[in-house]
């Protein structure tokens, strides 16, 4: 799948992406936010990513408000995938400007 049809396929809002930015800012950096979203694990220094069986829960949990239209994207049992992809639009979008 080429870099812009794997992006098409994850529509992004700028307002998603914004808030998203934001969430990074505040939790310090992209790794501690995933530990906040519950993706990832940090143990002894050491990051591990979290996987949930239960693929109805942590959308209904962690896809909220701004992010609730994005549920039926959300199709992963590593929920540190879903939140990559979205931060790796986030960068290409600064890297295009």
């Amino acid at each position: 799948m080429t870099t812009f049809s794997y992006f098409k396929s994850k529509p992004y809002s700028p307002q998603q992406l914004a808030y998203f930015e934001a969430e990074i800012k505040e939790a310090g950096s992209f790794e501690l936010l995933m530990v906040k979203k519950e993706a990832m694990l940090q143990k002894n220094r050491i990051e591990f990513t979290v996987l949930k069986q239960d693929r109805v829960s942590y959308p209904l949990k962690h896809l909220t408000g701004i992010y609730k239209s994005l549920r039926p994207l959300y199709n992963t049992d590593t929920p540190f995938t879903f939140w990559v992809a979205m931060h790796q639009k986030l960068q290409w979008c600064y890297e295009i400007e």
